[in-house]
C-alpha cells in the first residue's frame, strides 16, 4: 500500500507504508516544484535532505533515479541507484521541444521531414528522416531501447490523424 505525505504548495509525495511510518512525521517542502525535501541542522549547518535519498538510504555521491520520471513518487519500486550516464538516459523531454517527442525535431530544409536523433557518449546519432513525428518517435524508441535498455525514457506515441 502507499500513503501520501503532504508538502508545501499543495503537493504530496507518494511513499510506501513503511516509509510513511519512517518519514511522515517530518515537515516536508516541495522544492523546485518537483522534489520533496526538508531542512535539517541548526542555523550554521542547515542543509536540505531529499525524501528519495532518505527512502533508499543513498550514500553521498550516489545518484537516485525516479524510474517513471515523477519526482514526487518516492515508492521504493520507483527508485533506483544509477550512474550519472544511466540517469541521463532517463531524462524527460526538453522544455523547448516542439515535436512532442523526445529525440524528434522538425527539419525545414529537408522537404519538411521529421528527424529522429539520439545522443550516446557525447555523440549525436541521426536515426533518419520520417514523414510524421510519430514515425520518428518510434525510431527513437527502438534505438533508445537498444542503447540504454531499462534506463531508456521512451516516447508515448500518439495515434496519427
Amino acid at each position: 500500500m502507499t500513503r501520501e505525505i503532504p508538502l508545501t504548495k499543495g503537493k504530496v509525495a507518494i511513499v510506501d507504508d513503511v516509509d510513511y511510518e519512517r518519514f511522515g512525521e517530518f515537515k516536508w517542502h516541495c522544492v523546485g516544484g518537483k522534489y520533496a525535501a526538508r531542512s535539517v541542522g541548526g542555523r550554521k549547518n542547515k542543509r536540505m535532505v531529499y525524501l528519495h535519498r532518505e527512502v533508499l538510504e543513498a550514500e553521498e555521491g550516489q545518484i537516485v533515479d525516479h524510474i517513471n520520471g515523477d519526482k514526487l513518487d518516492n515508492r521504493k519500486s520507483n527508485l533506483r541507484i544509477v550512474t550519472s550516464a544511466e540517469n541521463l538516459y532517463n531524462t524527460s523531454i526538453r522544455s523547448d521541444n516542439t515535436s512532442g517527442y523526445k529525440g524528434v525535431v522538425y527539419v525545414e530544409d529537408c522537404n519538411e521531414k521529421w528527424e529522429a536523433r539520439i545522443h550516446k557518449d557525447g555523440k549525436k546519432i541521426i536515426l533518419g528522416r520520417f514523414e510524421t513525428p510519430e514515425e520518428a518517435a518510434c525510431a527513437y524508441n527502438e534505438k533508445a531501447l537498444e542503447l540504454f535498455g531499462e534506463y531508456a525514457r521512451l516516447n508515448e506515441i500518439k495515434e496519427s490523424v
